[in-house]
């Protein structure tokens, strides 16, 4: 029951953040309970306290700016496992996306050869990508120009020590398609 309840809240605060982008008007009822004090209408307040000052108008259709360099955030999340999925991408120049590799598996090869420090970025597939390692496995890559590029990666089981392992090497392949 309570995994209920969470999962409402989680879903009211989802909504709230999500419908003032949208150009939506405030929620409101129970799940606005959760929404900024901003975006409820002021009623007669409390003695001793003072209502909340409205918004100014367009404040709530605002959004906090884009990650990096003025350039919207990723739209498109690829998940590696045994395999990428999805196995296509299709961008634009400019556009990019970020590649997550699950915590049950090590992946070598995303970034080029060698180690990749967290903020490092680096050309790959020819220059059509720059991969950006970040921390926690994961890596973002931007499009650079038009053209097929393909990621791969060496991918094997990541077990804690002192336990029954796996035996398995898979080399997955990643087709992005830029225009």
């Amino acid at each position: 029951m309570a995994w209920l309840r969470a999962l409402g809240i989680v879903a009211a605060l989802a909504a709230a953040a999500i419908l003032p982008a949208c150009g939506s008007q405030p929620v409101t009822g129970a799940s606005g309970a959760h929404s900024s004090s901003a975006a409820r209408s002021p009623g007669p307040s409390a003695p001793g306290t003072s209502a909340p000052s409205p918004s100014p108008p367009g404040a709530r259709g605002s959004s906090p700016p884009a990650p990096g360099r003025g350039r919207p955030g990723p739209a498109v999340v690829v998940r590696l496992s045994a395999g990428f999925s999805p196995g296509t991408v299709r961008l634009r120049a400019g556009q990019r996306f970020l590649l997550i590799v699950s915590s049950n598996v090590q992946a070598t090869g995303l970034a080029g050869p060698g180690a990749c420090p967290p903020g490092t970025a680096r050309p790959v597939a020819g220059g059509l990508l720059t991969a950006q390692c970040m921390a926690g496995d994961r890596y973002l890559y931007t499009a650079n120009r038009a053209g097929t590029a393909t990621v791969t990666a060496t991918v094997k089981p990541r077990c804690s020590p002192g336990t029954a392992c796996p035996q398995w090497v898979t080399e997955p392949s990643l087709t992005v398609m830029i225009s």
